[in-house]
């Protein structure tokens, strides 16, 4: 392959791959909508160009250097490479913290407009919050399960599958109070036994003394 054929590539990746690497950082910031393949490539491939027009200043001075022959050829892909990964860090934190912020949200509140939030449901709204919470869950059998959500907790994100795991679990007696079993390690609760979810703050409950 030429010297040509490669600086193509190159320079095809470093347009392409920003795309991918944003919306990979995205979807641990915020639930992402599930897209078909050819959304999610043109999703990228937004990505890519946001950030390109944002850093192509930066872009220009690297290669207006490398022209000038103030950078060998090694270097000049380094800090390409550098760039280009650094640059897609940085406009995926913001555009996180958009979305995160409702700040297309409030500007729409400022101009009378209605918006539509970008989060699909309701189970992705509360718990990319990360709030740790009282949590209650009522089960199909209308038995209840209470415990507490906090950072050692996980729901699953995936539409077809929203289990949850609880760390804490609690037991409540026949007086109405909770117990927290120091044995106990945490609960996990199925998708399909769930009917609904109460979340409450600690001062809420009755009690939670240790057994």
């Amino acid at each position: 392959m030429k010297i040509e054929s490669l600086n193509i590539v190159f320079y095809t990746s470093i347009f392409l791959l920003p795309g991918f690497f944003i919306r990979g950082i995205l979807a641990q910031l915020n639930p992402l909508k599930k897209l078909s393949d050819s959304l999610a490539f043109l999703s990228c491939l937004m990505y890519s160009i946001i950030n390109l027009a944002t850093w192509s200043w930066a872009y220009i001075v690297v290669i207006n250097m490398k022209n000038e022959q103030y950078l060998p050829l090694y270097l000049f892909w380094l800090i390409i490479v550098f760039l280009t990964l650094t640059s897609s860090v940085i406009t995926a934190f913001i555009v996180g913290a958009i979305i995160q912020k409702r700040v297309i949200a409030i500007i729409g509140k400022f101009l009378n407009l209605n918006t539509i939030d970008p989060i699909e449901t309701a189970w992705d709204w509360y718990f990319s919050r990360n709030e740790a919470v009282q949590i209650l869950v009522t089960l199909k059998d209308d038995s209840e399960i209470a415990g507490w959500y906090g950072e050692d907790s996980f729901s699953s994100s995936i539409a077809d599958d929203r289990d949850i795991f609880i760390q804490r679990l609690y037991r409540q007696d026949e007086n109405g109070m909770y117990h927290q079993n120091p044995e106990n390690m945490g609960f996990y609760i199925p998708k399909d036994s769930i009917k609904y979810i109460e979340f409450k703050k600690p001062m809420e409950v009755i009690s939670y003394n240790e057994i």
